[in-house]
Formats: structure tokens, sequence, C-alpha cells
């Protein structure tokens, strides 16, 4: 199910507002750092897609968390000797020591693009399954 277009500030404030509200409760309750942070992505992805997301174990948040916790992990200087010397980039993958490489190619191949299409496809499904709908009931 579609949201619905967001056409001005007002469509738009009505989400934010639901979100907050979600965070104030989240506050108030004591919740972990993990429903805080699923809340604020999933303000996110709602303004962005116009998808509703759940609140708890939602797959798009998931997968944008994942994608986020990978490449704080590749940026952190301890993780990988090629952020402190630059000059290992060049280094052959199948050198000792190029793991680096092979995380890279695994990122750029398997969790980039599913970051970038499936919240895009959901929402392209919305709009196709809603359109046939409406379709379906004027003829």
């Amino acid at each position: 199910m579609l949201i619905g277009l967001l056409d001005t500030p007002k469509d738009f404030s009505m989400i934010i507002r639901q979100y907050v509200i979600i965070l104030l409760i989240y506050h108030q309750q004591n919740t972990s750092d993990a429903s805080v942070t699923s809340a604020i992505a999933g303000s996110a992805m709602t303004l962005a897609y116009g998808i509703p997301i759940k609140l708890r174990d939602d797959p798009f948040v998931h997968l944008a968390q994942e994608a986020v916790q990978e490449i704080i992990d590749s940026l952190s200087p301890a993780k990988f000797l090629v952020n402190l010397l630059p000059a290992l980039k060049y280094v052959p993958e199948f050198t000792p020591g190029a793991g680096f490489r092979k995380k890279a190619n695994d990122f750029k191949n398997n969790l980039a693009p599913r970051v970038l299409s499936e919240p895009f496809c959901a929402t392209v499904n919305a709009i196709v399954s809603s359109l046939w709908l409406k379709f379906t009931l004027i003829n």
C-alpha cells in the first residue's frame, strides 16, 4: 500500500509529526537505541519512498542499517590497513591482506544494488497496484 503523493508541506509535516510522536513514546518507555534508530530510519524511508514502514523488524530499514554499518566498518582505520596506507589499493585481490577488495566488491555487487532497488521496486509495485485497482473499479 502506498501512503500517497506528498504534494504539499502539510503532507510532509503529517508524516514527520507521526514519527515524532513515535519517538516520544519510545523515549518515555526508555526503549533501546535500536527502536529509536528504526523509527528515524522509518521516517526517512517513508518520506523518500512513500511506503509505510513497520516499526519493528522492517526489511527495508534493516537493509539500510546493514549498508550503513558496512560503510562505517570499512572506514574504520583499524579495520583495513588500506585506510592508513592508501597505496595498498593497488595490491591485487589475491594477495594476503587484500581482504578489503573482496569486502568492497561484495558491497558494490550485492548490498548497494539491493539498497537502491528494493524500496524503489516496492514503491513502483504499490503505484502499479493502486493504478490497477482504480482502473478495474472504473471499468
